[in-house]
C-alpha cells in the first residue's frame, strides 16, 4: 500500500463509519417511533375501557363491569417491561478519529 491509498483510507474510514452509525441511528429511531406509536394505541384503548367501566359501576352492571376489566387486565398483560438500559446496549461506539498529518 503506497502513501496514497493510506491517505486515502484514512480519509474516507471515518466518513464511512459516520454512515454506518448514521445507517443504525436512523433504524433505532424508526424502531422507537413504532414502539411509541404502539404504547399510544394501547394507552387510547385502556382509557375507553377504564371508562366503560367506570359507566358500569355507577349503573350497577357487575358482569360487563367484570368484563371491562378483564379485557383491560388483558391489555396491560400485552405491555413489555424492558429496562431503562436495554437501548444503551445496543449502541456502537466507534473509535474516535485519528487527526492526519498533510504535508505542508
Amino acid at each position: 500500500m503506497n502513501e496514497d491509498d493510506r491517505t486515502l483510507l484514512v480519509t474516507v474510514a471515518p466518513v464511512v463509519a459516520s454512515a454506518i452509525q448514521s445507517a443504525r441511528a436512523y433504524a433505532r429511531a424508526g424502531a422507537a417511533r413504532a414502539r411509541a406509536e404502539a404504547a399510544e394505541s394501547r394507552l387510547v384503548a385502556a382509557r375507553a375501557m377504564l371508562e366503560s367501566a367506570r359507566q358500569c359501576g355507577r349503573n350497577g352492571e357487575q358482569h360487563d363491569l367484570e368484563r371491562h376489566l378483564d379485557r383491560l387486565e388483558r391489555l396491560l398483560a400485552t405491555v413489555q417491561r424492558e429496562p431503562a438500559h436495554a437501548h444503551a446496549a445496543q449502541t456502537v461506539k466507534l473509535p474516535d478519529q485519528r487527526a492526519v498529518a498533510y504535508p505542508g
